[in-house]
């Protein structure tokens, strides 16, 4: 196989490869004839024993009934042509063998082709009406000539609906391989990645049966063209370093222009990588004497899908490095002034990091800003002409503006103390209701802004709580803020809960949600829920990573439910009483009582992995269903708290699962939700239900009244 590549002026240069043909393996076409004649058999396998197409043989199979065609069928699905008697043990047994194939063995390629001696059984119009079959012949028209033509013409069709169906999967293979591609954080990942995708699509279809590609390099040059050996497969993983060398030699060659002396390996296939029609590299496969101009077309589009991918994943790699060269030149700038200029010099090749940062900021800060300058200019200019209510609205707006800029800066200088460890917390006791009142106050003109309903529910009087008042305002704020923010005419509730000792705020929306992947960052500075590029709801990101800093400086938990199109749910738990954190005792337990956690919030699995470590139980965790069955299975727990809200298989299923294991049937179930149904969960077997909003009083009662791992004290 030779590899030629057009060059930019349109001439072409020659990869030469060794003489010697390899012949490819010929697989035969698998021929399928139903009858109950003997002779028929004899007919057809005589009239079929020369016959060849595309360079390959024909495998006969027989069968003297349908019974049996289907016992054959069953085993080999990769039968080409199926030739089928109507009447055999029944009178229709062909017709019912037909429907069989099609419709419960969902095989739609295959070429199926009536042949029949009693025509008037099986009307020839009303047999193609009613079965999907693809030719209707007599057995007295079909002798050897036209039995031949038929076969070729059946077989042809066959071969041409194999090639669509493997064009298919191919491409799709291709549009799921694209995705991960681009996400890939390294070189050699990314390498990786191809090698392994462009081998898979070479054993794609029917060339599974016949491919012998299984090894391969990836060989990269740089601007200096140094040429670099990138990934290796197969057998290049092993030490083969003189032959990986003179593959190298001659990929450099041919980067450079230079015409090579020397000649691959029979069958060996170099890919070009190209950057904006620059060639960087090659890949470089074994053994591809199997491979039509068909898969050469597909290998290609995977080639340029790959260097697409590796110019975005080339600059995210430059901007990473120059982020790295920036933070070391700072930190070379504060130990030596005289090196400033320079470090100013090369932090500017990575100004391109924070400037989505400094989009998103000054856009906040100029807004507010234009409104304070052009209200005061204007009261300036018209002192005299407007009436005193005018001028009052204009001063509220003003203030309105300065404060909404005032609560950027502090929000920005509230987490740089947090993250250089200089916020203090400031403990003292105070009324919760009157607490809530001033919150509810402030929220409900923002809430008005937007046409929501507010709705608070929580029984009776709250009674006192010691903790950081400023700091838990200022978090009930941020939340009802954020819920109101991406929420328009809809309802948004705080709801209160308190035991003995916690207390929990949950704040819920029905707004727009979120993505798992927008969940998984929501936390994180200058992060925010809307990822679109016109900012629609505006803010810095910075509200809700302040909002759980200062959750874990009083001792408590900030964790949120959300699915996208349908809301959110922020719940945050704090103790009652805020204290200096002191040593956890841990209880001694009778026996070393293993509880599985299964659930997909990772905040949610610390909250339980700490609550119930501090009890004195032994901890395991999953992050889904399946892998809660996995380990449930392997450590036999003495309980498990178990989700209801997964994606992929939720806590209800992995429940039946549990329950039909007869290995696995009497562990003691616990289901956890916000709002959980008692009823099907002790309908489907489980021991209890758990409000996720209050673990740390609820939990500890439910085990022990259970008695999950009863502590020694306890025991009688």
């Amino acid at each position: 196989m030779k590899f030629v590549r057009k060059k930019q002026n349109g001439s072409t240069i020659e990869i030469k490869t060794t003489e010697k043909k390899a012949k490819v393996k010929s697989i035969p076409w698998k021929i399928l004839i139903v009858d109950d004649e003997n002779d028929i058999h004899i007919m057809t396998k005589l009239a079929l024993k020369d016959f060849h197409f595309a360079n390959r043989d024909l495998q006969i199979f027989q069968a003297m009934s349908g019974i049996e065609a289907r016992e054959i069928l069953k085993t080999e699905s990769d039968i080409a042509v199926a030739l089928i008697d109507v009447v055999m043990e029944t009178d229709d047994a062909g017709l019912q063998l037909i429907n069989f194939i099609r419709n419960n063995l969902k095989y739609h390629l295959i070429r199926l082709i009536i042949r029949t001696g009693q025509p008037g059984m099986a009307p020839e119009r009303e047999v193609i009406e009613q079965y999907d079959i693809d030719d209707y012949k007599s057995k007295t028209e079909l002798k050897a000539d036209k039995l031949c033509t038929t076969m070729r013409v059946a077989i042809k069709s066959y071969r041409d609906l194999i090639t669509l169906d493997s064009n298919r999967k191919a491409l799709k293979q291709i549009l799921q391989a694209v995705p991960e591609f681009h996400n890939s954080q390294s070189l050699r990942q990314f390498f990786n990645g191809v090698l392994i995708q462009l081998i898979g699509l070479c054993n794609l279809g029917d060339n599974s049966l016949i491919s012998t590609v299984n090894s391969g390099l990836v060989i990269t040059a740089d601007e200096k063209q140094k040429v670099t050996v990138q990934s290796g497969i197969g057998r290049f993983v092993s030490n083969n370093e003189e032959e990986i060398e003179k593959i190298r030699q001659i990929c450099l060659e041919q980067i450079v222009g230079k015409i090579s002396n020397q000649v691959l390996p029979p069958d060996a296939l170099l890919i070009p990588l190209e950057i904006k029609k620059k060639l960087i590299g090659f890949i470089y496969l074994e053994n591809a004497k199997h491979l039509n101009p068909a898969d050469l077309d597909l290998i290609n589009i995977m080639a340029q899908q790959c260097s697409s991918a590796l110019e975005n994943l080339q600059l995210y790699l430059d901007l990473t490095e120059a982020n790295q060269n920036t933070l070391k030149m700072l930190k070379t700038s504060e130990q030596a002034c005289t090196d400033a200029e320079l470090a100013r010099q090369q932090a500017e090749t990575a100004n391109q990091a924070k400037s989505q940062f400094l989009a998103n900021m000054s856009h906040e800060l100029r807004t507010p800003l234009n409104a304070i300058i052009g209200y005061s200019e204007m009261l300036q200019e018209t002192t005299t002409d407007f009436e005193k209510n005018n001028f009052i609205h204009d001063l509220q707006k003003i203030e309105m503006s300065g404060k909404h800029l005032l609560g950027l800066i502090n929000d920005v200088l509230d987490l740089s103390k947090i993250e250089a460890g200089k916020m203090e917390v400031f403990l003292e006791t105070f009324s919760l209701d009157a607490m809530l009142d001033e919150v509810i106050s402030t929220v409900k003109p923002l809430i008005k802004i937007k046409e929501n309903n507010l709705t608070i529910v929580y029984d009776g009087n709250l009674g006192k709580m010691h903790t950081d008042i400023t700091k838990l305002r200022q978090m009930l704020l941020n939340l009802i803020s954020n819920a109101t923010k991406f929420t328009e005419k809809g309802i948004i509730s705080l709801e209160v809960k308190r035991d003995d000792e916690w207390i929990t705020f949950c704040v819920i929306d029905n707004g727009i949600g979120m993505t798992v992947e927008q969940k998984e960052k929501l936390f994180q500075p200058f992060t925010q829920g809307d990822s679109s590029m016109t900012r629609r709801y505006g803010g810095t990101g910075l509200g809700l990573a302040i909002t759980r800093k200062f959750s874990q400086m009083v001792g408590g938990t900030l964790w949120v439910e959300s699915e996208f199109g349908y809301g959110s749910t922020f719940v945050l738990s704090l103790p009652i009483t805020a204290k200096t954190p002191e040593i956890q005792v841990e209880t001694i337990l009778k026996k070393e009582a293993v509880i599985l956690v299964v659930d997909d919030d990772v905040i949610i699995r610390k909250l339980f992995k700490d609550t119930l470590s501090q009890l004195g139980y032994a901890i395991a965790v999953a992050i889904d269903g399946n892998q809660g069955i996995e380990l449930a299975k392997k450590l036999i727990p003495d309980c498990i708290l178990l989700d209801v809200n997964m994606p992929n298989k939720n806590g209800w299923q992995v429940l039946s699962t549990l329950k039909n294991d007869p290995k696995l049937t009497s562990i003691p179930i616990i289901m956890m939700s916000m709002n959980v149904d008692k009823h099907k969960s002790h309908e489907m077997g489980a021991m209890d239900c758990l409000d996720k909003t209050m673990p740390h009083s609820q939990l500890p009662i439910m085990l022990k009244q259970h008695c999950i791992g009863e502590p020694i004290e306890h025991c009688h």
